[in-house]
């Protein structure tokens, strides 16, 4: 079932997602701080103004990380945003599900590409990789 929105993107909400990309662009992968969850929830905090991340304890490695979002990541982005028909309807900004090296991944729109937490610095994918996606 279809909700309303809960978030509203702010009037500057393309720059602040330039400007959270261009932030991000040479951060590490880092469990709790730039890891997949953490980044996707910071990019719509740049959008929106809203943490989602607020409430959910700090971790710092896979392990944490497993225990303290145990649940998929499609049921905790179901909760907070609006699931998409199909990846395709994806806007810059919005978040992407995707897997990169075996492993279930979000990423954030921008584009033709989605970007996310790479090893060294922002990764790229090509966004017919997405999985499912979320409006933000």
């Amino acid at each position: 079932m279809k909700r309303e929105p809960v978030l509203q993107r702010q009037g500057n909400w393309s720059q602040a997602f330039s400007e959270f990309l261009r932030a991000r662009a040479d951060l590490p992968f880092a469990w709790g701080g730039n890891d997949c969850c953490s980044f996707a929830a910071a990019g719509i905090e740049a959008m929106t103004g809203a943490d989602l991340m607020r409430g959910v304890p700090d971790y710092s490695n896979a392990a944490e990380a497993a225990r303290i979002l145990m649940r998929p990541l499609e049921d905790w982005l179901d909760e907070r945003l609006n699931r998409m028909s199909a990846p395709a309807f994806a806007q810059r900004g919005d978040v992407g599900l995707i897997v990169i090296d075996g492993r279930r991944s979000l990423a954030l729109f921008e584009g033709h590409l989605l970007y996310g937490p790479g090893q060294t610095k922002l990764a790229r994918a090509k966004r017919d990789a997405a999985l499912m996606a979320w409006a933000v």
